[in-house]
């Protein structure tokens, strides 16, 4: 959906609810929905209005707005106990009984720099500052204020006077990385601010020094997924490639590697060990790290983890993910297949599909049905050997099932398009196999449900396969310039006026 940048002021939708019951005689309710439709039309962001009908005498003070005033009140002074108040009245506005538009009101009228200060009054550590820096992430959860933290140094504050003065206390690195993490989210600056502070190699450091603290790890690994994210809406092209490469060259790879490992052998809860693997993916950005990473065992270690998970997609995904990730460098596609990857893969592909749920869950099942055949589209991508495995490995019956259990997954379905393609490209051997399980039938629906997302690789899979019809739903789209000069798309020339 498009970014909503238009914006209205509480006095001007409060006037356009009090017209509608004035003038048209609505109802207050009926007033108040059909205010917020005429806005929400014409693009308008009401974040930040209270969205309910005024009284008599209008509307009172937005809450936030005074607990903000309390809190630079109390940063002015020099009284702690009264930070740590002011503090607690600011998160309790923030949490999640806030009134609508909380979060963007509260950076408008100088939470951001308020929080900051209440951090640099507990920078000598204590008790306080876990409370200081939570109020800080709360506030860092709307955009415009990550803005802020931005322009007025935040992100140096953070590392220079907090984390490396306090990187010894896993309690405080969990606190303030988790800060970090909040404002590198979708914020391409923060991002480039933490890389421009030198944090790489003070993050590596951090990874190996409490790898074997659960919070505090997850904290670092919501960091350095932050930094290596390309997730800001407003910069169509980002640094996080290159942030990943600085990072895997601090050794933040060889980090992770080894809390992985630990975190196995202590047998940490499935989703730490998911948010690891989900870590790991974003600094392997190269096929030399990939190389460096798989000489390390881990294809083995991800295979151990995926046939001890079960059903918990909160590591599956992400172990796939990985997995999928160092299956693009052809050196490690046959270790994959060696290691026994293609029967643990086709396991779970077995465990997740056709499972029903509510739509969050849902979702999750898709993504994790996607990374795991994206792991053998791209073992089997140029790779005959490999293409081979997959149909004595039971994968084609696999893929096959979940086209079937799951049609309107788009990007699954696109995925098993293009494993079926690899898969009959380099071993023509696999084309009878395929078209025995109705492979073709699967893939023209899969081209009729999602022309846009299958019709390329679907078209593809069923060329290869031999299908006469491979172009069926095919549509030419083609640009021309018509006769009286407009550029149309060719199925439009029939609509062309007559010159």
């Amino acid at each position: 959906m498009a970014k909503l940048s238009k914006r209205v002021s509480q006095e001007t939708f409060d006037e356009a609810v009090q017209e509608n019951i004035d003038v048209f005689e609505m109802e207050p309710d009926e007033a108040l929905q059909q205010a917020i439709s005429e806005f929400e039309s014409q693009g308008v962001s009401l974040d930040s209005i209270i969205k309910d009908v005024p009284g008599e005498e209008g509307r009172a003070e937005h809450p936030v707005l005074s607990a903000v005033r309390d809190l630079e009140a109390a940063v002015a002074g020099t009284n702690e106990d009264a930070i740590a108040e002011a503090l607690s009245g600011l998160d309790s506005q923030l949490g999640p009984d806030a009134k609508a538009g909380a979060l963007e009101l509260c950076g408008q009228h100088g939470a951001v720099q308020a929080s900051i200060s209440a951090c640099r009054a507990f920078a000598a550590g204590g008790s306080s500052l876990p409370g200081a820096l939570r109020t800080l992430s709360l506030v860092l959860g709307h955009e415009q204020n990550k803005e802020f933290f931005n322009v007025n140094g935040g992100v140096q504050m953070l590392v220079k006077e907090l984390l490396l003065p306090h990187k010894n206390d896993a309690a405080l690195v969990q606190s303030i990385t988790t800060a970090c993490a909040a404002a590198a989210t979708k914020h391409e600056g923060n991002k480039m601010a933490l890389m421009t502070a030198d944090v790489a190699e003070p993050l590596v450091e951090l990874v190996r020094l409490h790898m074997r603290q659960p919070a505090a790890l997850k904290a670092l690994c919501a960091t350095l997924k932050a930094i290596t994210t390309p997730d800001d809406p407003n910069e169509p092209t980002g640094g996080a490639f290159n942030f990943g490469r600085e990072l895997a060259k601090a050794g933040a790879w060889q980090a992770l590697v080894e809390a992985l490992k630990a975190g196995t052998s202590d047998n940490f809860d499935l989703a730490l060990l998911g948010n690891v693997c989900g870590t790991l993916k974003n600094i392997a950005v190269n096929e030399e790290v990939c190389k460096q990473v798989a000489d390390e065992g881990l294809v083995e270690i991800l295979l151990a983890l995926l046939q001890a998970s079960g059903k918990d997609a909160a590591l599956v995904r992400p172990a796939c993910a990985l997995l999928r990730q160092l299956a693009g460098s052809d050196a490690i596609k046959s270790q994959i297949v060696e290691a026994g990857g293609l029967p643990v893969l086709v396991l779970m592909l077995s465990n997740f599909c056709g499972i029903e749920g509510k739509a969050d869950k849902a979702k999750s099942i898709t993504a994790t049905l996607e990374q795991a055949v994206g792991v053998l589209t791209a073992i089997t991508l140029r790779n005959p050997d490999g293409a081979a495995a997959a149909a004595e490995a039971g994968c084609f019956q696999a893929v096959l099932a979940v086209m079937q259990a799951e049609p309107s997954a788009q990007y699954l379905q696109r995925q098993a398009c293009m494993f079926i393609r690899n898969a009959v490209a380099r071993s023509k051997d696999n084309i009878p196999l395929l078209l025995e399980q109705g492979a073709s039938q699967l893939l023209l629906k899969a081209k009729a449900l999602h022309p846009k997302i299958c019709m390329d690789v679907g078209s593809a899979a069923l060329r290869d396969l031999g299908c006469e019809n491979y172009n069926e739903g095919w549509v030419i789209d083609t640009m021309v310039m018509g006769a009286d000069g407009v550029i149309r798309n060719t199925n439009d020339l029939d609509n062309e006026p007559v010159a």
